[in-house]
């Protein structure tokens, strides 16, 4: 045998090893949750876990004034493309009526999040259910999930369209009526309110994006996908990837600037809890760096404010137009 076969034989082992301890440990919780439930049946905190702040915003808006509680399952700071549910976070999960997940390429633990819940007690669905996933062929980008690896990547990103926005609020609306029917007429009502909110947005999206003087807006990382499909803009990323992970070289940020330069443009989008150093960076080269949201971290604030989606939405459509140079119609 040679060092290539062995190198090849000890690596297949390693990933099945680690594979099935992975799996263990979800079967292992799932068993632990179900031998422990029986004691637990009247300690039902939350009706709804959800997991993540446009998820838990739009159900919170469509259960409003039912006495159905909702709850964000990450902490404030946490950001979903890294994180990994703890026992507690699963047991409250198992807890609840319903677990809305945002979409498995997001939150790439949400399958088996969802295999460890006990069925008898919390069903889970999936917010994107009712959208059409962008396929990203380029094979630069990056993303970790192993089974798009020879087909597309999927951008998961699907919140920051309110055209996405509307679909993902009629999928959720769905779900509540027929699991609280004697809520049905409330959510109802509340969805029309939504709906009619998102419509607006998504006109002013739409009128506002067709008048700018650019039409690339640069952004630290490939989140702006359906933004694209939907408005006709076009973004350029410092990091080609769908995760704000990674350092960019000087020499592409470098780039970037000449880029910028080269169409007049001197602001790019970014979020706040990115690296400082190239935030700096840019500064000191005449750009100016605009907060955006792209959502997947969300902040205390937020929730004691009671900041809503569709008001990020709007604020995202305020520094897209600032970095577009769009010109508003009165």
């Amino acid at each position: 045998m040679n060092r290539q076969e062995l190198y090849s034989i000890t690596l297949i082992t390693f990933v099945s090893i680690t594979s099935i301890f992975v799996s263990y440990q979800f079967f292992a919780i799932n068993q632990n949750l179900k031998s422990t439930s029986n004691n637990e049946t009247s300690n039902f905190s939350y009706t709804i876990v959800t997991t993540s702040f446009p998820v838990y915003s739009i159900t919170k808006e469509l259960v409003k004034e039912t006495g159905i509680q909702v709850k964000l399952l990450l902490k404030p700071g946490m950001n979903a493309h890294f994180y990994e549910p703890k026992f507690s976070d699963i047991r409250i999960a198992d807890k609840s009526r319903i677990v809305i997940t945002t979409n498995k390429y997001f939150e790439i633990w949400a399958e088996k999040l969802a295999q460890a819940l006990d069925r008898n007690k919390a069903k889970s669905f999936d917010a994107s259910a009712y959208v059409e996933m962008l396929c990203e062929k380029n094979d630069e980008i990056t993303y970790d999930v192993s089974e798009q690896k020879n087909e597309c990547n999927l951008d998961p990103h699907v919140w920051l369209s309110p055209k996405n926005g509307l679909l993902i609020a009629k999928g959720i609306r769905d779900l509540l009526k027929t699991e609280f029917p004697s809520y049905s007429e409330k959510i109802e009502m509340n969805y029309q309110r939504i709906l009619a909110e998102l419509k607006k947005i998504d006109s002013n999206y739409e009128n506002i994006l067709a008048n700018c003087e650019n039409k690339n807006v640069f952004v630290y990382h490939k989140a702006l996908g359906y933004l694209e499909a939907h408005y006709n803009i076009k973004q350029v990323p410092i990091l080609n990837n769908f995760v704000p992970e990674g350092e960019p070289s000087t020499g592409h940020v470098e780039l970037i600037i000449k880029q910028l330069k080269r169409i007049n443009a001197s602001h790019i989008l970014m979020e706040p809890y990115l690296n400082q150093k190239s935030i700096e960076y840019l500064k000191d080269h005449g750009i100016t760096p605009l907060s955006f949201d792209t959502m997947e971290v969300y902040y205390k604030e937020d929730v004691d404010n009671n900041i809503t989606y569709t008001q990020k939405l709007e604020y995202n459509l305020v520094q897209l137009t600032k970095a577009l140079k769009c010109v508003k119609n009165e």
